[in-house]
């Protein structure tokens, strides 16, 4: 109906989470060493923080 393009219809950003994967295994990698040496003096659960991506 109009002359305009689709992408200026909708002006809504596109915000989803990005999980550091490189810094999660290297976690994981660690866990399992201390499991393996017996070291239970460490949490058994870790937050990880995620960075929010946003695009527009």
């Amino acid at each position: 109906f109009a002359d305009v393009a689709e992408n200026a219809l909708d002006d809504l950003p596109i915000i989803w989470a990005s999980t550091p994967a490189r810094e999660i295994g290297y976690t994981l990698a660690e866990r399992i060493l201390q499991r393996i040496a017996h070291d239970e003096h460490h949490v058994r659960s870790q937050t990880i923080a995620a960075r929010l991506v946003t695009q527009k």
